[in-house]
């Protein structure tokens, strides 16, 4: 296990362009300083080689100082171009998936002023364009590599664990061109509902949630699939936390809604018994359409929950995934918390994610090689299961990193909470041909 978290907003783009052009106008400034210090350098220098032989001796070690200024002028001028020269490569690969996203949305006038944006910077900066191709080149082939590493690792080439490895990470590179790991914005899932039904089980009430940590460990491990909390406040409308549990069978059909089936459909971007059965336990305990919600999920159910955000039927204000096959864009006033394990094949199928950071401000994407050696334990996809996943929310606890405030800021807001009630749900797919869903 790997104790070292990679902790970014996320994407091939994790670098703020406006700082990088503020660093850059920084060295424009001492470079314009060290200007005037040679001048004066140069006038001191030239004064004195014309006086005495003590004087002279002092006009060439000033002369000398000179020199190395001039280098240092140089040098100054030589970051600031570079430092812009790599704010327009990053730049433009955010203008790339925003021309993308506009594109998508049909939005040809925001598509043409993004795209004449594009010309005037690489009109400043020519080879803006390549690097930022190499750039998505590079986030798109080593996004796997720690599949891969474990493949190459002595010997375990002529396994059938290091060919699975070398088989994902092609597999991931793949997704990633064809994006189908990556959900944008406008992404709304097809087909009709399924016909489920969801029974309200006994639920074990806990306080709030105090960490990250708190929250990995409420994800549903029985038999139930969905937890959700209640949390009430006075003077303000109550808020509640969906916690929906991964895949809990490889069956392609038959009557436990989180399954196989569930998972193609929902990969392909169609409606599934798993989502349905989430609506249905959510409906149960009471949440109503624009209703604040937060949601946590593993596996299967990320996409799930990635898509009750994407559908905007509920306020759904936080969106946090451990082991999620895709990455989605739910948009800028989501706070996303994406964990997600660099040797989990599962994860791997998000091929990296989206170029360009998503969510509201605050949203991060924590990555950790959580089973780097390979062997016969990984057909048990050890990095995926939640057992792992809680193991990282515990590192990123303790990391203390400011970047990771948001999901701390949420459980310090539901502390506040005047009351918490609880509900579970275990849920069955109908048969195909019922009709109808929901509580039971």
């Amino acid at each position: 296990m790997s104790d070292d978290l990679d902790i970014s907003a996320g994407g091939a783009v994790a670098v703020d362009t406006d700082t990088l052009r503020h660093a850059a106008r920084g060295f424009d400034v001492l470079r314009a300083d060290l200007d005037d210090v040679d001048r004066y350098l140069m006038l001191a220098a030239d004064d004195l080689m014309l006086g005495p032989a003590t004087s002279q001796r002092l006009g060439a070690e000033i002369e000398a100082l000179r020199m190395r200024t001039t280098e240092r002028r140089e040098t100054a001028a030589e970051v600031a171009r570079a430092l812009r020269d790599a704010a327009a490569v990053y730049e433009t690969v955010e203008l790339w998936a925003e021309r993308r996203a506009a594109e998508l949305a049909g939005d040809d006038l925001r598509a043409g002023l993004i795209q004449r944006r594009l010309t005037a910077l690489h009109g400043d900066h020519p080879d803006a364009g390549i690097g930022a191709a190499m750039l998505l080149m590079r986030h798109t082939l080593t996004w796997p590599s720690d599949l891969v590493a474990q493949a190459q690792t002595t010997g375990a080439l002529l396994s059938p664990f290091g060919a699975a490895g070398l088989f994902v990470g092609g597999l991931a590179a793949g997704v990633h061109g064809t994006g189908a790991g990556r959900v944008p914005a406008s992404a709304r899932l097809t087909g009709a509902p399924a016909s489920v039904a969801v029974r309200r089980t006994a639920a074990s009430s806990l306080p709030a949630p105090r960490s990250f940590a708190d929250i990995a460990a409420r994800m549903p491990a029985g038999a139930a699939q969905v937890r959700i909390e209640k949390y009430t406040f006075t003077g303000a409308p109550a808020q509640y936390v969906v916690y929906v549990a991964g895949t809990r069978s490889s069956q392609l059909g038959g009557t436990q809604p989180f399954d196989n089936r569930s998972n193609l459909q929902l990969y392909s971007r169609q409606r599934s018994a798993s989502y349905d059965a989430t609506i249905a336990a959510m409906g149960d305990a009471g949440i109503r359409p624009g209703d604040v919600v937060h949601t946590a999920a593993h596996s299967q159910a990320a996409m799930v929950t990635s898509h009750l955000a994407l559908e905007g039927t509920y306020d759904v204000r936080t969106v946090m995934t451990f082991g999620s096959p895709v990455h989605a864009d739910v948009g800028d006033d989501v706070l996303a918390v994406t964990v997600r394990h660099t040797d989990d094949p599962v994860a791997a199928l998000s091929g990296g994610g989206h170029a360009q950071a998503v969510g509201a401000p605050g949203s991060v994407v924590v990555e950790r090689s959580a089973d780097p050696d390979a062997g016969i334990d990984d057909l048990t996809m050890p990095a995926h299961h939640m057992s792992a996943y809680a193991e990282t929310a515990a590192l990123i606890d303790q990391s203390g990193d400011p970047r990771v405030d948001g999901v701390h800021d949420l459980v310090d807001a539901l502390a506040e909470a005047d009351g918490v009630e609880v509900f579970e749900y275990t849920a069955h797919r109908r048969s195909d041909r019922s009709a109808g869903g929901g509580g039971q």
